[in-house]
């Protein structure tokens, strides 16, 4: 594990000393300087990291609050199966406990966060992401059980060097490893190794927001970072007026941008936040204070939605629908420029027009049952088993993918347990596929090994579309 888990021997000192002392301020300060090392755990995947010490001591609220700014994951799980929170209440801290429903919300619901988290970051759709890091900050480290985070997927799916530089800007570790060992660098340079990023001199972490950093603020207006800390920054506007901001309400000025007027950004990119012109909204319709993306960005969202058959193409930041006739009007030389470059990372040799004409016939075919169903039933059968056995209950041989039984959803084993929330809210045993309510007394413990389910058959999925729950 230690070739897993950033700066393992330092972080285990670390660790010893809270777990000791209760040095609750050498832990703060240790996380602030090593940003990766905030979810490491002792020993191997189902120790205690530090947000499990903190629990064990019980703390205050302000405590678990500084916690969670440094992006510490209240999902993860010990040995003996508890979260943090799960160790609060064992302890008999009821306030503690108490205090992390307040400042991370009910365990369900993070899981859930974090699920979705994952699957975005895996499918593409970085907009969705960026969305949830704006709405849960400690999202931004937490990993796969196979170890890779947000970075890990963004360097995977070639994003551009901006939206990798924003990823960085809003705390992202560069220091977390997959299970394998590799960086997110490793990850772009095997599967993109003429990526712009790979040959910028600067390192990673010199490329994030510090002191001096020129920015752009969320709502309009420009300035200089005065201070950054984890989770909060002060900006120094043009006008000399000091204001303070969440860390993802601000963005670095590309240098290309640096002597451009505010009225020609028009509105900035929801996942890059560069300046685009005010017309670019998502869709046609969409609601609010407005918002775009810009070609490049659009293009990855589009590209993400069409392979995970969401369509209609919907806005992630309003849920209006987004129709291919609007995105039709937003095509300029840039977007074809752009398409070109990105569709070696695609793995597409379709024209932009085409791919238009792809997403037009994707959607009148997931209107029919039988190609759903057939769509469906391809993409399950072409993945074989989970990589690594379920944890808590050690079960191998369970199906990488699984259909919800209540929206049809495709989704793929992305947990810590054999229990599974699908984006729909719906939650079921991943082995067996069944409700809690459906189980034996004891048996929807996650230390409780079930009989493993076979791959949805047609007849299977064709009933659960004909009768959703």
């Amino acid at each position: 594990m230690a070739d897993y888990f950033p700066e393992y021997s330092a972080w285990l000192s670390q660790f010893e000393l809270l777990k000791e002392c209760c040095d609750i301020p050498g832990t703060v300060t240790f996380c602030q300087e090593h940003p990766g090392t905030v979810n490491n755990r002792k020993h191997n995947l189902q120790g205690n990291c530090f947000l499990h010490q903190i629990a064990f001591w019980g703390v205050s609220q302000d405590i678990v609050e500084q916690f969670m700014h440094l992006g510490s994951d209240p999902t993860l799980r010990n040995y003996n199966n508890d979260t943090p929170m799960d160790m609060a209440t064992r302890e008999g801290h009821a306030n503690t406990a108490q205090a992390f429903r307040e400042v991370f919300g009910e365990p369900q619901a993070c899981d859930q966060q974090k699920a979705d988290f994952l699957t975005a970051a895996k499918t593409g759709d970085f907009v969705k992401c960026f969305d949830l890091l704006r709405a849960h900050p400690w999202l931004r480290n937490v990993q796969s059980y196979k170890g890779w985070s947000v970075l890990h997927q963004a360097a995977y799916h070639g994003v551009s060097s901006r939206l990798l530089t924003r990823l960085l800007d809003l705390g992202v570790s560069e220091d977390l490893k997959t299970v394998e060992g590799a960086t997110f660098l490793d990850i772009l340079q095997e599967h993109h190794p003429n990526h712009g990023f790979l040959a910028n001199s600067e390192s990673p972490s010199a490329s994030r927001l510090g002191v001096g950093s020129p920015v752009m603020l969320k709502g309009g207006g420009r300035g200089v970072l005065s201070s950054v800390s984890d989770h909060f920054v002060q900006v120094q506007l043009q006008s000399g007026e000091v204001v303070d901001c969440l860390r993802w309400q601000v963005c670095r000025v590309p240098a290309s941008m640096q002597d451009d007027a505010d009225d020609l950004i028009g509105m900035h990119c929801l996942s890059c936040w560069s300046g685009i012109p005010p017309t670019w909204t998502v869709g046609a319709d969409c609601q609010g204070e407005p918002h775009g993306l810009c070609a490049e960005c659009r293009n990855a969202w589009m590209w993400s939605q069409y392979n995970a058959c969401n369509v209609p193409l919907r806005c992630t930041e309003c849920d209006s629908i987004c129709s291919t006739d609007h995105l039709r009007t937003l095509i300029t030389r840039g977007t074809l420029r752009s398409w070109e470059e990105q569709k070696d990372m695609f793995h597409t040799s379709m024209s932009y027009e085409e791919f238009l004409q792809a997403l037009d016939n994707r959607l009148a075919e997931m209107g029919d049952i039988e190609t759903r169903v057939s769509l469906i039933r391809e993409l399950i059968n072409n993945h074989e088993t989970t990589p690594e056995p379920i944890m808590y209950c050690d079960v191998e041989g369970a199906p990488a993918f699984r259909v919800c039984r209540r929206c049809a959803s495709v989704i793929e084993y992305e947990s810590q347990c054999k229990h599974m929330t699908c984006r729909c809210g719906y939650s079921f045993c991943w082995l067996c596929t069944r409700e809690e309510d459906e189980h034996q007394d004891g048996d929807w413990c996650y230390t409780r090994p079930c009989e493993i389910a076979p791959r949805e058959s047609e007849e299977v999925i064709r009933h659960i579309l004909h009768n959703p729950r």
